[in-house]
């Protein structure tokens, strides 16, 4: 696999943040990505993905099944709205 660029992880949420792909899709792809990604980030970049990795394995697709440490839909895309700006500002 080539290196991977920010640019990579900023198009795939934004996909997600333009309802271009689903939820599911984008988490398939951005656990896959994060997983396999071999890069040497900084300490700041790391974090942002790292965070946005913690908060996809917290999300919960079924409303039924929603405990208080999961996130729903709405509040993952809140917090991929967070890590793509931060990831802009880079």
């Amino acid at each position: 696999m080539s290196p991977l660029t920010l640019e990579t992880y900023s198009n795939l949420i934004g996909l997600f943040l333009d309802r271009a792909i689903d939820v599911h899709e984008f988490e398939k792809n951005y656990l896959n990505l994060f997983k396999e990604d071999s890069n040497q980030w900084s300490v700041e970049v790391y974090s942002i993905l790292n965070d946005l990795f913690s908060d996809i394995d917290a999300f919960c697709g079924d409303p039924d099944l929603l405990e208080t440490e999961d996130l729903s839909e709405d509040d993952l895309r809140l917090r991929c709205t967070l890590a793509f700006n931060k990831l802009k500002a880079i």
